[in-house]
């Protein structure tokens, strides 16, 4: 039967058993349900010739089937839905624990994180002295076990010196607080038969010595301090002392006070007698059209930043003016003296007037953000009164930088513009231009117009992301940096960290696979073909347009972290390592840096590379850039290469200030403002080493150690001899610079919040003589010199 016919105008047939009416509330699904017009469901009946009391029979028969039917399914869906339910509730449970775990796990990770290193240390030790083990590895696994270890003891030996500080901390802060008593009482004394002027002198020191006080809260002599202290003394609010003091003395014994706030140290600072007065109308006096620009500079500050009338002459100021003059001249025995004199200068401030000397015009600029410092930072409410200074200074290292990493996020050029602008009030003379990564191609080229079209943008799921820099914005940039004496200094990454390049152009990769922008974080391990003539036919054609662009003498390119898989399985790299005569993978890559390096030689540029350049040596002219500690920066200077060193422990300022939950920065390290301070360029000799405890010589494996005053053990500064840098190998150390990753920083005010005040700290290590690194005076000046970070509008980690 194939049709069949139901009393209210539709029926529904099956495929072997009677006629099916359908229910009120709705159709039942049977196999193969056929639903029919009722007329011809009619006329199929009467052909068969079934009454109306065989379809009645055939309904109550199968109404029969379906209650029971319905009773069977209830006695199996009921026990299932019950378990579902069970099985909803049991999942949800897990997934709360699973969040639990996860979380657990990343705590757990960061443990492990950190005990890395001790481990590691360990492993390498045990194999180091077992039996087994031929020399020349022995050798080798030490120099790996102290690289691996130079990260802890760095950090331990900052964290013996902060309890040794710590420790002596309550003994001298009764003695503080006692002389600070009996200091204000009796300058409270002499206020009252003072001159004006004296007493404007004395004002902000008496605050000072108040305020520190009362915020150790030592109430013997904050009572002695109330009963001699004046009514209408400012220090007895709860107000703190202006940042910006209208009276800005020096110090007499050449350590500068708070107050000053010269951040970096100067070399070398002498008060003399007298006051200067800032008038209302400066005249900047220049005596060569070289020291124009800088007094234009100068010009410019007066105008804007403090409100005042100002210009500038080719000739000394008009009668009865007051004037700040600058001056060339190679008669200026106080600077020929200094090993980098041309970036030196001398500033003299008299009653009459302001001077700045220098040799070289860049003297002259370093001289005028020294002034600046010494200067309020925002208009003055009275008048600016200085006390007369003469100060000597010079850099003691030659190349002070800052990278800013734009390959993993974009920033604006106002951005850049502004960050050089910090970077000249530090003294900073190098920006090191991070442009290119996997994650993004910064940096417009005509040739390839792809590169920016397509290699500027990555996607993560709807969400594209990106941003490059044309041609014309370049230029800006250098313009703008080479009016404050900072040289720009590109980076474009080869062979590894060029997933965006590969992007736009998959035939300059091994497999000529890549097809999309990478998006997530980490090393790739897709790299350019060292195999193929059209590799370097496209990386040659970028760098000729790279140094049209940027007239510096150096080109950073990269060379770390380019794994080596792709040139393994490739026949083109097998074939070139074949056709060159090379070992492996490895040396293929210095291979490669070195075919790059002598094309920037050809034209007259330094090439730059991460110290992963050393794996299978490199040309003889390259410059290593020393990030994974300092060894690999020792073993370049040692080579005879110049160096950079920026090792993460001290220079990585994406690293976190602090262990708050809320601090922003990479999750696996910290790198506190102490440790930027403590960072130095080139390894003490041994009997200048920090003092380390006996735990810290086992860690390093080698070094003695002599008892101490107190009966502990000290200070082995014998250092391994491979750590050691004689006088000629100490002067291939060009300086050192720090380094603003961006992958955990992805907006311009955490950019700056990283990077302030742990700047500060970095600038006065590349720039002050060792002898002038005070950790407890640098913070006093610190906290004077954010004033420049407000009125420049820069986030900052506040101090203190």
């Amino acid at each position: 039967m194939q049709d069949f016919v139901h009393a209210d105008d539709v029926c529904v047939v099956t495929w072997d058993i009677a006629w099916v009416p359908l229910a009120s509330d709705g159709p039942m699904l049977w196999p193969e349900l056929t639903v029919v017009p009722a007329q011809a469901a009619a006329a199929s009946l009467a052909a068969h010739r079934i009454t109306s009391q065989k379809i009645r029979a055939a309904s109550r028969f199968l109404s029969k089937i379906r209650a029971t039917a319905i009773v069977k399914a209830e006695l199996v869906l009921t026990p299932l839905q019950a378990a579902l339910v069970g099985l909803t509730a049991f999942w949800n449970g897990i997934s709360s624990r699973l969040l639990t775990v996860r979380q657990w796990l990343d705590r757990l990770l960061g443990a492990l994180m950190r005990f890395r290193t001790r481990v590691t240390w360990h492993l390498l030790r045990q194999a180091a002295r077992s039996p087994e083990v031929e020399e020349p590895i022995k050798a080798l696994t030490r120099r790996l076990m102290r690289h691996c270890l130079q990260e802890a003891v760095q950090k331990r030996q900052a964290a013996e010196y902060l309890n040794r500080r710590l420790e002596a901390a309550p003994t001298k802060l009764a003695r503080l607080h006692g002389r600070s008593a009996s200091a204000c009482a009796d300058i409270f004394k002499r206020l009252h038969t003072a001159r004006p002027s004296v007493l404007s002198r004395y004002e902000e020191t008496l605050c000072t010595l108040c305020m520190r006080v009362q915020k150790h809260g030592r109430s013997m002599a904050a009572a002695k301090l109330a009963d001699s202290a004046p009514k209408d003394c400012r220090c007895t609010s709860a107000e703190v002392a202006p940042s910006s003091c209208t009276y800005l003395p020096a110090s007499q014994s050449g350590r500068l006070s708070a107050a000053m706030g010269i951040i970096p140290a100067p070399l070398r600072v002498r008060q003399v007698e007298g006051n200067f007065r800032l008038p209302e109308l400066v005249t900047v006096g220049h005596q060569d059209h070289e020291s124009r620009a800088t007094a234009d500079y100068l010009v410019d500050y007066f105008q804007e930043r403090l409100q005042l009338d100002s210009s500038a002459e080719l000739a000394a100021a008009p009668e009865g003016g007051q004037i700040v003059s600058l001056r060339l001249s190679h008669d200026l025995p106080n600077l020929v003296e200094l090993p980098h004199n041309s970036e030196a200068y001398e500033l003299r401030i008299q009653p009459e007037g302001i001077s700045i000397s220098a040799l070289k015009p860049h003297g002259l600029f370093n001289g005028v953000q020294s002034l600046l410092q010494l200067l309020p930072a925002t208009p003055p409410a009275d008048e600016v009164l200085l006390e007369c200074t003469e100060i000597v200074d010079g850099p003691r290292f030659t190349w002070r930088g800052a990278l800013l990493d734009v390959g993993r996020h974009y920033f604006s050029v106002p951005f850049i513009l502004k960050f050089l602008d910090s970077l000249a009030l530090h003294k900073i003379n190098k920006f090191h231009w991070h442009l290119t990564e996997d994650q993004g191609w910064r940096l417009e080229v005509k040739a390839y117009p792809k590169l920016t079209s397509f290699g500027s943008i990555r996607i993560r799921g709807d969400h594209k992301y990106g941003g490059f820099y044309t041609q014309d914005e370049v230029r800006e940039v250098v313009k703008y940096a080479a009016e404050r004496f900072i040289e720009v200094v590109p980076e474009i990454e080869l062979p590894g960290h060029c997933g965006a390049a590969l992007a736009c152009y998959p035939e300059l990769s091994c497999t000529g696979q890549v097809k999309h922008v990478p998006a997530q974080w980490g090393i790739h391990e897709d790299v350019y073909c060292a195999g193929k003539d059209s590799t370097f036919k496209f990386l040659e054609t970028v760098l000729g347009e790279v140094m049209d662009l940027f007239p510096s003498s150096y080109i950073h390119i990269g060379g770390d972290e380019c794994p080596k898989v792709r040139w393994q399985k490739c026949p083109r790299c097998q074939e070139r390592i074949k056709e060159e005569g090379l070992m492996d993978e490895y040396h293929l890559q210095s291979w490669f840096i070195s075919r790059i390096s002598k094309f920037l030689y050809a034209r007259k540029k330094h090439m730059i590379g991460w110290d992963e350049i050393l794996e299978g040596g490199i040309p003889h002219d390259a410059v290593v850039m020393s990030w994974r500690g300092i060894l690999g920066g020792i073993r370049a200077a040692q080579e005879g290469h110049q160096v950079i060193m920026t090792p993460t422990s001290n220079c990585y300022f994406d690293y976190r200030q602090s262990l708050r939950s809320d601090e922003p920065g990479a999750w696996y390290a910290m790198l506190p403002l102490e440790m930027v301070y403590a960072f130095d360029p080139i390894p003490p000799e041994p009997d200048e080493a920090v003092p380390m405890s006996r735990d810290s010589q086992d860690s390093l494996g080698d070094g003695d150690s002599k008892p101490t005053s107190n009966g502990g053990s000290t200070a082995a500064p014998h250092l391994p001899p491979e750590w050691v840098l004689d006088r000629k190998d100490a002067s291939n150390i060009l300086g050192g610079q720090a380094c603003v990753w961006t992958e955990y920083i992805s907006d311009e005010a955490t950019a700056e919040y990283m990077t302030f005040p742990r700047l500060s700290a970095l600038a006065e290590c590349v720039w002050s003589a060792p002898h002038r690194h005070d950790w407890e005076d640098f913070v006093a000046r610190l906290k004077t010199h954010v004033r420049f970070f407000e009125a420049m509008e820069l986030e900052y980690r506040p101090v203190g």
